[in-house]
């Protein structure tokens, strides 16, 4: 009888104690989650630059044991935070909901993208993912993984966007032999009437699990465009500019191209023009590929085209009507601006 007692005593007192424990916890304040960031180059679309607001940003919050160092997987998230907003000033992230802090001391682990172009966001299949489609003047952004901290250890920056897709910038200029080598370049060729990347993915996939960000889709010619700022940036056809020009003709923003082991060069550019000057009937149009081998340092070449970048091809157009060959070359980091000089192989015909 005395051991029963016993027996029941201790349930009670530890019953007490659960219920002691839950009141404390019902008791406690909450803390709201706080987020500040940054953009890497503090840019969203190409020509914008300075700190910028961003809207319509989604979250994949994770609530995990408070030992957690970092997080990688987020699949089945605790939570889908839709409706955010990043603010110019200071970076602050405004939540589509309100978020607080888990009372039992567990840590919060959210990462954050921009929702333009989004082709689709696959939450129920064995494998969640999230799919853009490219459209060649919208930036793609995605955070870290951000470790917000937990009820009693909070934090509130460290949160850092990045960039998912490259830059692809063309000049189009002529030959430097003689002041009146502009005409005669312009009627050998004609006006520029479309510049593509062959090759290129059109869309761009983040794997929810593994963290993963690849380039998706098959792979197709990409016309570049007129600018990254027009609502309606379809290239439109120009003429050759005189040598010495540095305003691009045509621009894009696409997943890097992997590098392929047969042929040797970074990516492969495409130009058509209209054709030389005829008296009678219709010019003949000329297309010409053109192969652009990237190096970042001397005695290197063939690099891949990577995320964050800016590479700069300038063209030069030959008065044969025959021949384009790269005249420079720059790649630009998106996140300082600093400029490296590469090499490219000049096509031979």
């Amino acid at each position: 009888m005395e051991q029963k007692t016993i027996l029941v005593t201790a349930a009670i007192l530890m019953l007490a104690a659960c219920s002691q424990s839950e009141i404390e916890t019902e008791g406690q304040a909450t803390r709201q989650i706080q987020a500040t960031s940054v953009i890497e180059g503090a840019m969203t679309r190409a020509l914008i630059t300075g700190d910028v607001a961003l809207s319509n940003l989604t979250f994949l919050r994770k609530d995990v044991e408070s030992t957690t160092s970092s997080l990688t997987d987020f699949s089945s998230p605790t939570a889908t935070i839709t409706g955010c907003s990043r603010a110019t000033s200071g970076g602050a992230i405004t939540f589509g909901s309100s978020q607080d802090y888990d009372k039992e001391g567990k840590k919060t682990f959210l990462r954050g993208y921009t929702t333009e172009g989004i082709k689709t966001t696959n939450t129920r299949a064995t494998v969640e993912t999230t799919e853009w489609t490219v459209n060649g003047k919208t930036d793609i952004l995605l955070t870290d993984s951000w470790d917000a901290g937990t009820y009693t250890d909070s934090k509130n920056s460290g949160m850092t966007f990045k960039h998912l897709l490259s830059r692809i910038e063309v000049i189009c200029q002529a030959e430097a032999t003689s002041s009146s080598t502009l005409d005669v370049v312009k009627a050998a060729w004609g006006k520029v009437t479309k510049i593509e990347v062959l090759d290129a993915y059109p869309e761009i996939t983040y794997t929810h699990s593994t963290g993963a960000v690849a380039a998706s889709g098959t792979t197709k010619a990409f016309e570049l465009l007129k600018d990254y700022t027009s609502e309606n940036a379809t290239f439109v056809a120009k003429d050759i500019n005189a040598n010495g020009t540095s305003t691009a003709d045509a621009v894009a923003m696409i997943p890097p191209i992997p590098l392929t082991n047969s042929p040797s060069y970074s990516f492969q550019l495409k130009v058509t023009t209209a054709g030389a000057a005829v008296t009678t009937g219709q010019p003949t149009q000329i297309e010409k590929t053109i192969n652009v081998s990237l190096s970042s340092s001397a005695g290197s070449s063939n690099e891949a085209m990577t995320a964050g970048q800016i590479h700069k091809v300038t063209l030069s157009f030959k008065a044969d009507g025959k021949n384009i060959s790269i005249a420079a070359s720059t790649i630009e980091t998106w996140t300082d601006g600093s400029t490296g000089a590469t090499d490219v192989d000049k096509p031979t015909a």
